[in-house]
């Protein structure tokens, strides 16, 4: 407890995805990207720097490790993670495989078919490989994500294509 009596844990919580994620993310512009072109669209996705590293975890997991935090008896900051960091071209190429997964493809289309580097969504500043050391919410509260990097990238492409076929089913 606070000073006041008021218990307050802090969760730093890094990239944490799901297919609720805003359409504005680079995550969800990829998977959108691919439901797209399961639909037969075979316009290229424009993006940045495909060698920026980040720690994405799924958001449900995260959900669980607030929660954890907010029934530990001590009041402390968390950093929650899965640990590991994979490029915007790893979740690219994951994406690729669920598409041909999903399409039953003879081949896993590559990068480079699918994708144009645009110099104006290169960022200033960028953080190169961001990932987390979450060794504390897993000592303290036994927290450890249930979802890893090819699950996530697999619901959200599903989630995606799913969606595109509705809408396409649609009548207008």
């Amino acid at each position: 407890c606070g000073t006041r009596g008021i218990f307050v844990a802090s969760g730093i919580l890094l990239t944490h995805d799901s297919p609720r994620r805003g359409p504005e993310m680079v995550t969800r512009k990829i998977t959108r990207a691919a439901a797209r072109w399961a639909m037969g669209d075979r316009t290229k996705l424009k993006l940045g720097n495909l060698h920026s590293r980040r720690d994405w975890g799924f958001a449900g997991d995260y959900v669980k490790a607030m929660h954890a935090m907010l029934q530990n008896g001590s009041a402390k900051d968390y950093v929650i993670g899965t640990g590991t960091s994979h490029s915007v071209e790893d979740f690219l190429r994951q994406t690729l495989v669920e598409l041909h997964r999903i399409s039953g493809g003879a081949d896993v289309p590559s990068v480079e078919d699918w994708v144009e580097i645009d110099s104006h969504l290169l960022r200033t500043g960028e953080i190169h490989d961001l990932r987390a050391d979450a060794s504390l919410a897993h000592e303290e509260l036994a927290w450890q994500p249930s979802v890893d990097f090819p699950q996530l990238v697999r619901m959200m492409v599903e989630a995606d294509v799913a969606s595109a076929l509705e809408t396409r089913g649609a009548p207008d």
